[in-house]
């Protein structure tokens, strides 16, 4: 019979509230912070560490509204691709969990804590998100022209960052450090995870900078979650996304858009003993 109080009961609960739990000690700390005074908006997510200390994690310039309509020539043209690549759109609307299972050998009985993680680290991601895409309130490729159709659904909620962008880029840098030494591996996830924000320009529904917006926060949230999963304090890379002029009219990659401010900052993560037990678990299983 289970002991009452016994913190290892969470070990009986069902995936879903382990998750729900395990979501709610990363959000512990996490604010956003706004400054809509200057030309630009920007939006800044923001950590209060162990010891009170506040670190803008990444911060997020807001593009003029010129900069969209220079990015709408990219998402005209790349229509043209749309029948070529009009299953895959369909297929990955909802998070690629079989494909990231293919490519990384998991499964539900050979791994079920490497894709309990990957909840774990999708949901905190889309609150985190969301709550971005609406301090900056980015509008839809639609809604600068009729003429273009988009081929599924836009989403009821901002552009920038792209969620799809942050959730791919993301499980493919998490999958990738939990094989660090796997370097075909990563490669291969880093590619699905462009290919799936290209599809959402493709579709209509995205800008080429929601993507690239999407990637730099994916790279800031892995490092918020490694430090949490560590035993020891860790340093993350502060952030910053802002179009500049050279990259106004040009098409997302995985090289140009990430800046940091060349400063380091020790946090002190609040504990989070399920994150640590879940990371742990989800290495040991990869490596069988």
């Amino acid at each position: 019979m289970p002991t009452v109080g016994d913190f290892k009961n969470i070990k009986r609960w069902d995936n879903g509230n382990r998750v729900t739990v395990i979501v709610g000690d990363l959000l512990q700390g996490i604010h956003y912070s706004f400054d809509g005074s200057k030309d630009k908006r920007e939006v800044s997510l923001v950590y209060c560490d162990e010891k009170c200390k506040k670190i803008n994690l990444v911060t997020f310039v807001q593009p003029s509204q010129e900069v969209f309509l220079k990015q709408m020539k990219l998402v005209f043209s790349r229509a043209t691709q749309r029948e070529a690549r009009a299953a895959e759109i369909v297929l990955q609307m909802s998070p690629p969990y079989f494909q990231w299972m293919s490519m990384a050998g998991l499964s539900v009985q050979r791994t079920p804590r490497t894709l309990e993680l990957i909840d774990v680290t999708l949901y905190f991601a889309l609150g985190v998100t969301q709550q971005i895409k609406h301090l900056l309130s980015c509008p839809r490729p639609y809604e600068y022209s009729s003429c273009l159709q988009p081929m599924i659904q836009t989403p009821g909620h901002g552009a920038l960052p792209s969620g799809h962008s942050t959730e791919a880029h993301l499980v493919a840098l998490l999958l990738s450090a939990l094989q660090p030494s796997n370097a075909s591996l990563k490669m291969q996830l880093l590619y699905f995870a462009k290919r799936v924000a290209d599809n959402r320009v493709v579709a209509g529904v995205h800008f080429p900078i929601d993507s690239a917006a999407g990637y730099v926060l994916a790279q800031t949230i892995m490092d918020f979650i490694l430090a949490h999963a560590s035993t020891s304090s860790k340093a993350i890379a502060g952030r910053r996304f802002e179009v500049s002029e050279e990259l106004e009219g040009k098409d997302f990659d995985q090289t140009n858009w990430v800046t940091t401010d060349n400063k380091e900052y020790p946090i002190e993560p609040h504990p989070s003993k399920l994150l640590r037990q879940l990371w742990d678990e989800a290495v040991e299983e990869m490596k069988r």
